[in-house]
Formats: C-alpha cells, structure tokens, sequence
C-alpha cells in the first residue's frame, strides 16, 4: 500500500498532465528550477523535426513544450495505464493517439514517465515517446534505407 508521501507524489504529477495549458496549475506543482526532459537532452536533429524534444526548466519549460506540442498535433486520446511510485519517486506508464496539424496523419505511441516531488512540486520530470511515431506523423515522401546487423536492408 502506497504511503501518504507516494500517494500525493503521484496525484501531482497527474494534476500537471490533466492541467498541461493551465499557468496557474504549473506554476503552483512545478519548482522554478525542475528540469523537464522530453525523449532526448541534447539531440539537435531530433529537436530540428520536433521542437518539443530536449530539456527545458521550471514551469514556463514545461508550458512551452506543450504549447509547441499543441502547436503540432491535435491530441485525440491520453491514457495512464499505471502509476506508482516510492515517495517522491514516480513513474506512469500509458498510451496516447494524436494527428500531426499539417498533414493530418494519426499516430499512435506508449509513453513512459519519470518524476521526482519534493515539497509538493515536481523537482524532475522525464517523458519518453516513440519518437519515430511522431516525426513520421510529418513524413510527406521519400524513404529511408535501414541496415541493421545480420538482416537485409528495409526501406521505411
């Protein structure tokens, strides 16, 4: 049985995922300095085809994201299928299905989430997406050629 700390851990960071456009919701549940890490810190060719991706900071980082996310695609279902946690530790697991704005392409992808709340504010938070869902949400032509070890060559 989850503890009162596990317990209140968990129900802000599903305050801050059903309230993700909501200022006054973000700036009460993230701290001013959480760092908020989409897929990727650092991949700048990642970032090039979805400008969400990498790290931004405290609330406004976190607003920033989702209003580029919004900017992007139309959200058509959000799932957390588990949640859990050890104290300030959480992590959810889910699916969600979105449709890119500029081509109208629909996507499906899991999702993982790691947090950490200290003092009831998010002090760390991780997202992790099927990142080649969502960039091929935007594919409008052409292929790729993969090689991998000990297989023929695929054309996505």
């Amino acid at each position: 049985m989850p503890n009162a700390q596990t317990k209140e851990s968990i129900a802000i960071v599903q305050r801050a995922l059903s309230n993700v456009s909501d200022r006054s919701v973000i700036y009460e549940v993230f701290a001013e300095d959480a760092p908020y890490v989409s897929i990727n810190s650092t991949d700048e060719d990642l970032k090039r085809i979805l400008p969400h991706t990498g790290t931004a900071y405290g609330p406004e980082g976190f607003l920033s994201v989702f209003k580029s996310v919004q900017e992007l695609w139309e959200m058509e279902e959000f799932e957390i299928e588990e949640a859990f946690g050890e104290g300030e530790r959480v992590a959810m697991f889910g699916r969600f299905v979105y449709r890119s704005l500029s081509l109208g392409h629909r996507a499906e992808s899991t999702f993982a989430i790691f947090a950490r709340v200290r003092d009831s504010k998010i002090v760390h938070f991780q997202f992790h997406e099927d990142s080649f869902a969502a960039a091929r949400s935007f594919r409008s032509g052409g292929t790729w050629t993969i090689e991998t070890p000990g297989r023929a060559p695929i054309e996505v």
